[in-house]
């Protein structure tokens, strides 16, 4: 059993502001944004889950921002993630997921500060800096990976692991922004949607940044047998998985059924 943490979600880099995390360590999961225009929505438009702090993900970003469209992937509706087969390593590290494979999505969060978010326009730029962590807020558990090529007359899949079919191509984002945009290339990995599933409560990895790294904390130590990393692309064995699952459950107890194939194994 091997298990991939990997980076996602909102950063520094794009849109330059990262989610919030509460109080109670529930947290408003914000993608990357979207080159693409047509066919998607702004952040703005999108209902926030933690509803007593926001209406949509546009009050958790500066009004420009929110003006942005979203690149919504992961879908954790469809279980689907995909990747530009141009956006190297990445694309060679999904390609090496198989079926029944783990991969936990990783993101950047901060503390929540009402007041901050009240002038989120002038302040939550600088509020953020230095104060965002890693954690985990979702992961699936492999269904399929495939190799897909869209474009407006036909769709070829090449399947690398499971079964991928086209009607699955279909639902991920990057097979409904093709129309839009040039015809695209791109890796899927598919969740087994009995054993996926977002989280309700984050689970940190990290005490805060040192130097180039972030410094892990107990839990991150475990898992990745150092005191600190990057935390953008990691392998980690199969204990470490066992280790992280439940970890996981003991935040997110509602996901005790997604997960037991792996607590129970020895």
């Amino acid at each position: 059993m091997r298990g991939l943490l990997f980076h996602i979600a909102a950063d520094t880099k794009n849109p330059g502001i990262v989610g919030p995390v509460f109080p109670e360590e529930t947290f408003e999961f914000l993608p990357i944004k979207s080159e693409v225009s047509a066919g998607t929505y702004r952040y703005k438009d999108f209902p926030a889950k933690n509803t007593k702090y926001g209406k949509s993900l546009g009050d958790f970003l500066p009004s420009d921002i929110a003006e942005f469209y979203v690149h919504y992937d992961p879908d954790f509706n469809n279980f689907t993630y995909g990747q530009p087969v141009e956006e190297i390593p990445r694309f060679w590290v999904l390609k090496k997921l198989k079926e029944a494979d783990m991969i936990f999505f990783i993101a950047s969060l901060a503390p929540y500060d009402a007041e901050v978010y009240k002038e989120k326009d002038i302040v939550l730029r600088n509020f953020q800096r230095g104060k965002k962590n890693k954690y985990v807020i979702g992961f699936f558990t492999i269904k399929g990976v495939a190799l897909a090529k869209a474009s407006k007359s036909q769709l070829e899949i090449t399947s690398l692991s499971g079964n991928v079919t086209g009607d699955i191509v279909k639902t991920s984002h990057h097979y409904k922004r093709f129309e839009y945009n040039n015809p695209d290339h791109f890796i899927l990995i598919v969740g087994n949607s009995q054993r996926s599933a977002p989280l309700n409560r984050a689970v940190k990895l990290t005490e805060g940044f040192r130097d180039t790294s972030f410094e892990l904390n107990e839990l991150g130590r475990s898992i990745l047998r150092n005191n600190s990393h990057r935390l953008r692309i990691a392998w980690i064995h199969d204990n470490a998985v066992k280790t992280l699952a439940s970890s996981i459950v003991g935040t997110n107890p509602q996901l005790s059924d997604k997960l037991q194939h792996i607590l129970q194994t020895t």
